[in-house]
């Protein structure tokens, strides 16, 4: 069944992970769709806007509509990622998005800002919800210098006031995850301190993990005892698919 984004996270917040997948072709749905129902876990569905390029919307519009015909039972949502305000835009035009995510970290902070609530205002008027993202997704070594950490993970300070004047539904924050599968590795670790100062400064705020697919389990489970408030994203479905429980168990 299919289900706003916004009603996915407020039903997991402060229990457990919600699993957000990229897929790109029939065998990839099947397997998540397929997946969630053995778990009966929730999922949200993601399609990049290289993939809707490719495969063509229509074509992900009805293999979905196939999905949730042929797996009743699964909860989900659908969920642009890592759009640019062109494509979020078309997505929100095209009715199959319940959420769009506008990727502007690559700017400074007040054009980030800027280009973010002009997505938000498109998204809101249509009842879409809209995820932003604030810090670099960079993996973080221990001999980093201070001044090179704290370019890359995200502010705390910053992240509630870029919440407070975008007016996004959630907010994917850089703790030292980083993009694509098999690169976590050496001296580099997830920085949880940063993550609970965040939550602490938006409370009831979903916030966003992204590259989750080669974390390992022992340090993601470390940040669900710590802050069981944000949203876990494997970017690399086709190699790893993984739900992570978030706080005392799941519910589903």
């Amino acid at each position: 069944m299919r289900f706003a984004t916004l009603e996915l996270l407020r039903a997991a917040y402060g229990r457990y992970a919600l699993g957000a997948f990229n897929v790109c072709n029939m065998e990839q749905i099947h397997g998540l769709f397929h997946g969630a129902a053995k778990a009966q876990a929730p999922i949200i569905v993601q399609f990049t806007r290289v993939i809707r390029n490719y495969a063509d919307p229509a074509m992900l519009a009805a293999m979905l509509q196939a999905a949730e015909e042929i797996y009743p039972d699964v909860d989900f949502a659908v969920h642009l990622d890592h759009g640019d305000e062109a494509s979020c835009s078309e997505a929100i035009r095209s009715g199959h998005y319940s959420s769009v995510m506008i990727d502007a970290s690559h700017l400074l902070f007040e054009q980030n800002v800027q280009t973010t609530r002009q997505v938000v205002e498109k998204a809101h008027a249509c009842g879409v919800a809209v995820e932003a993202e604030l810090g670099l997704l960079k993996g973080i070594e221990d001999d980093m210098a201070v001044s090179a950490q704290e370019a890359i993970l995200t502010d705390p300070a910053q992240a509630e006031e870029f919440v407070r004047r975008t007016g996004c539904d959630s907010l994917a924050v850089a703790i030292g995850t980083s993009h694509g599968a098999y690169k976590f590795s050496g001296k580099q670790r997830l920085h949880f301190d940063r993550l609970a100062e965040i939550q602490k400064r938006l409370p009831g705020f979903p916030l966003v993990l992204h590259g989750g697919s080669s974390v390992p389990v022992g340090k993601s489970s470390g940040s669900m005892q710590r802050v069981a408030r944000w949203m876990f994203r494997p970017a690399a479905f086709r190699r790893t698919s993984l739900f992570v429980p978030l706080g005392s168990g799941l519910s589903k």
